[in-house]
C-alpha cells in the first residue's frame, strides 16, 4: 500500500511544524489548514521535525545544540527513578490499590498481635487469608509482618541506591561521568 507523505513548514525559518503520513493522495487543502507563514512540502517526511528543516524546497538536517550539563542530569535521574520502580516492582505487585492493600494488611497484623483479645470481625483482611497465608488468625498476622518487615529492608536499600546514585549525578560534571555512574550502579 503506498504512503503520501509530507510536511507544514514555516516559510521564513524553515521550521517543521507538522510532519504527515496518509494512505491515499492528498491535497493540504483537502486535510489541513495553512496558518499565515507556512507551506507544504509534498513527497518529504521525518520523524525528528526538531533535526530537520525546509531550505529552498530540500529537507536539511539541522545540527542540535549537544545537551547542557543540566539536561543530562535531569534525565539521569529520571532514568534512576524510573530503575529503582523496576527494581521495586520485581518484589511487590505493582497494580492499581495494591499498595494500600498491603499497608492495610500490615496495619491489621500489627493491631492483631497487639490486641490482648482480638475479635477476628475487626481483622478483615487477616481472616480473608486464613487457610491461604497461615492456617489461624495468628499465623496469617505473622507472615504478614514478616513479608513487610523483608519489604522495608529491600526497599531501603533500594532508596538508598536511588538517592545516592542521584546525588552523584548532581555532583558530576561532565557526561561522561554521568554515564559512568550510571553504569556502575548496583541495585539490590
Amino acid at each position: 500500500m503506498n504512503e503520501y507523505l509530507g510536511l507544514i513548514y514555516e516559510v521564513a525559518t524553515g521550521h517543521i511544524v507538522k510532519s504527515i503520513r496518509m494512505l491515499q493522495p492528498f491535497k493540504v487543502v483537502d486535510h489541513y489548514s495553512l496558518q499565515a507563514g507556512q507551506a507544504f512540502l509534498i513527497g518529504q517526511n521525518v520523524d525528528d521535525i526538531d533535526g530537520f528543516k525546509v531550505e529552498n524546497d530540500t529537507l536539511v538536517a539541522i545540527e542540535k545544540p549537544a545537551p547542557t550539563i543540566e539536561q543530562v542530569q535531569r534525565g539521569a535521574k529520571e532514568d534512576i527513578d524510573r530503575v529503582a520502580g523496576i527494581m521495586r516492582g520485581e518484589s511487590i505487585t505493582v497494580a492499581a490499590g495494591q499498595a494500600e492493600t498491603y499497608m492495610a494488611k500490615e496495619a491489621e497484623a500489627r493491631a492483631y498481635v497487639a490486641d490482648s483479645a482480638p475479635d477476628p470481625v475487626n481483622y478483615p483482611m487477616l481472616s480473608a487469608e486464613i487457610g491461604i497465608t497461615g492456617a489461624d488468625l495468628t499465623a496469617v498476622a505473622t507472615v504478614v509482618i514478616a513479608k513487610a518487615n523483608e519489604w522495608k529492608i529491600l526497599a531501603g536499600a533500594i532508596e538508598s541506591v536511588r538517592l545516592g546514585t542521584k546525588q552523584l549525578v548532581d555532583a558530576a560534571t561532565s557526561t561522561e561521568e554521568i554515564e559512568a555512574i550510571n553504569n556502575s550502579v548496583v541495585w539490590p
